[in-house]
């Protein structure tokens, strides 16, 4: 059962813990060990928007009513985009994983919703030297003295290895019933596992994004251009990402991801549609497309014409008409005005480079959609209009693939 976060009234002396559930295998033993005092137990998730498995709560919700725990789930993507993910205070791992920050904010949300819903303490399932980064004996000390109210968190696996919590003070759990595991090992608690008939739990690791190489390579190169948002990030975990002129292009691979491209309800990129069976497409808008266009890169293969010239970093308002307009011929001299800027802050030049360069990629996009399709030529619909798409060799499109 799944409930919404309420403030609630306590009912007698009786304790209620707040576990932290990931659906592991330690989350689920720590949570049977303090039921095993006869203590209600209230699971909690957090979504942070970097689960691979796209079916967790559904599968959640069984684990916690096979456990006989009620579920609060509560989405913190917006949150640890804004607060966490890009600032960590004790660095990232070995790619964009940043373990210890990461667990501080867990248990931040968590007291935050032990307050509201009358909770007396914390729960979690920390195994003492389980992960290099973030449970290490002295990382758990660095992460305790982060919080005033400390001692009410519980750690049941490695609780004897800890010095006593407030609840084993205070006698509403037995420290005696706890454990003291230690290490990577699993073999003590798959024998726990058998022992209280436990069969659905997740993998003990490689659940989350940010520790996969890849997806760390495409979400960093996109932070450095603008703000990230939880439509981003449903995004950066499907199709293949391009960088062609520095626009971010993502061709979908299969059929389950043309249905995630369509329905991105992001700002920075825009939908490219092919009309016949073949892959979408999103598209970075130009607003969202930073530095110069890369004229270094290789385009004599015929993907696109290195016509347009960068003219960024130069004071376009003080080119004379002459040098601006000199290959344009029938133009009055009412249109020596052209490099007056508009309400938008743009001149009417630079305007007109901007409409060109999105021509230009909306072509390339095309090309790239029918590449990765089994026809030859196909029309696309982007940014408004149809455009005929012609195929390339795939080997011509590795050179820009993340």
């Amino acid at each position: 059962m799944v409930e919404r976060v309420e403030r609630v009234k306590k009912m007698g002396n009786k304790k209620k813990g707040i576990a932290l559930f990931s659906g592991g295998l330690d989350s689920l033993l720590a949570i049977k060990l303090i039921q095993k005092q006869g203590i209600e137990v209230i699971a909690l998730y957090i979504e942070i928007g970097f689960e691979i498995n796209l079916q967790k709560q559904e599968q959640l919700e069984k684990i916690a009513e096979e456990l006989g725990v009620k579920l609060i789930i509560v989405d913190k993507r917006v949150e640890y985009l804004e607060k966490v993910l890009f600032s960590p205070k004790y660095g990232y791992g070995k790619n964009m994983n940043p373990c210890i920050d990461c667990h501080i904010f867990m248990l931040q949300v968590g007291f935050e919703v032990m307050e509201k819903v009358g909770g007396d303490f914390l729960i979690t399932g920390e195994v003492v030297g389980q992960r290099p980064m973030s449970q290490r004996l002295p990382i758990l000390n660095l992460i305790n003295k982060t919080f005033s109210n400390s001692q009410l968190i519980v750690r049941p696996l490695s609780a004897k290895l800890l010095p006593p919590t407030l609840p084993e003070e205070k006698g509403w759990i037995k420290r005696e019933e706890l454990l003291a595991i230690r290490g990577r090992g699993r073999q003590i608690q798959l024998q726990l596992a058998k022992k209280f008939g436990l069969s659905q739990f997740q993998p003990p690791a490689g659940g989350c994004l940010l520790t996969d190489n890849s997806f760390s390579k495409r979400l960093r190169k996109l932070a450095k251009k603008g703000k990230i948002t939880p439509a981003e990030i449903s995004i950066l975990r499907v199709g293949r990402h391009f960088e062609i002129k520095n626009y971010r292009i993502i061709v979908s691979r299969k059929e389950e991801e043309n249905k995630i491209l369509k329905e991105y309800c992001g700002e920075r990129f825009t939908i490219a549609i092919p009309k016949f069976p073949g892959p979408v497409a999103l598209v970075e808008k130009r607003d969202n497309k930073i530095g110069e266009l890369n004229k270094e890169r290789n385009w004599e293969k015929g993907i696109v014409s290195k016509k347009n010239e960068n003219l960024e970093g130069k004071k376009r308002e003080n080119l004379t008409v002459n040098s601006n307009l000199s290959n344009k011929k029938n133009i009055s001299n009412k249109n020596n005005l052209s490099n007056k800027k508009n309400l938008s802050g743009k001149t009417n030049l630079e305007r007109e480079g901007d409409a060109r360069e999105e021509r230009e990629i909306s072509q390339i996009v095309a090309d790239l959609i029918v590449s990765y399709s089994r026809f030859q030529t196909g029309t696309v619909f982007i940014q408004n209009r149809n455009l005929i798409g012609y195929s390339h060799s795939k080997e011509e499109w590795y050179p820009y693939l993340l």
